[in-house]
């Protein structure tokens, strides 16, 4: 994409930033190049003086990246690791989108069922945030579990709840 070639260019220039690296292993998983991202990911984590939310988005990618591939075992164990970090410095917004990422891909590539544990508690840690964008995350993750699960009515409410939120969202692009 042309995001990837930008950052290619940069880079022939000089060495990337570190915020810049892990946005070119965050495209690279989205476009599917899962082969390349994960062993970026895992030598940026190799380093020091990383910043919980910089360790919460590599392992948001190396998740993402595994399910993809179709090792959720590995997968989520990347999710569970950086939640845990993420709990453990009181990084509440950053354990949150790690675990509606989490359900996302769970109820994705696993299915609906492993996903739609545990969600009330998540549900009041997420309004806790009060962050509009991962709400709205979050709903769109509860539709796609509703409907995979067969309750119609349920997800409808969910999608309804989500495209309530879109005004609040500021577009980020």
């Amino acid at each position: 994409t042309k995001a990837i070639s930008a950052l290619e260019q940069v880079s022939a220039r000089r060495t990337l930033f570190l915020d810049e690296q892990i946005v070119q292993a965050e495209l690279l998983s989205l476009t599917g190049a899962v082969e390349e991202a994960i062993p970026l990911c895992e030598r940026l984590l190799a380093q020091r003086g990383l910043a919980v939310g910089q360790r919460s988005r590599l392992r948001d990618v190396l998740g993402t990246s595994h399910f993809r591939k179709g090792q959720f075992t590995k997968g989520a164990e990347h999710y569970r690791r950086g939640i845990e970090l993420a709990e453990g410095q009181g990084e509440l917004a950053c354990e949150c989108r790690l675990r509606v990422h989490l359900v996302r891909n769970q109820c994705h590539w696993v299915g609906p069922h492993g996903a739609a544990a545990d969600l009330a508690p998540l549900r009041r840690k997420i309004h806790k945030v009060a962050d509009p964008a991962l709400n709205l995350t979050f709903q769109l993750a509860l539709t796609e579990v509703a409907a995979k699960l067969g309750l119609a009515w349920r997800a409808r409410k969910h999608l309804n709840a989500a495209v309530a939120l879109l005004p609040t969202v500021a577009d980020r692009g």
